[in-house]
């Protein structure tokens, strides 16, 4: 693993992280406890997939094959 899947990582954990936040508090009058907090995390994974597969993408459609939830939910 060099730098570059290093920088990578990095690109895709933080801006993760801060929609994940921005989630949690757009929903914090909710007092939901953990079925908040699950769904919110659901939320912010699905997102992640759809950014993934349009950043995997050549041509302008959603490149479905790198997504790891794919292989998962098929």
């Amino acid at each position: 693993m060099g730098a570059d899947y290093g920088a990578m990582l990095l690109g895709a954990l933080v801006p993760t992280f801060l929609l994940s936040r921005l989630l949690l508090w757009i929903t914090k009058r909710w007092n939901g406890g953990m079925p908040r907090l699950l769904l919110v995390h659901i939320i912010c994974a699905a997102l992640a997939v759809v950014a993934s597969a349009y950043g995997y993408s050549h041509d302008g459609a959603p490149d479905w094959s790198h997504s790891r939830y794919t292989s998962v939910l098929s």
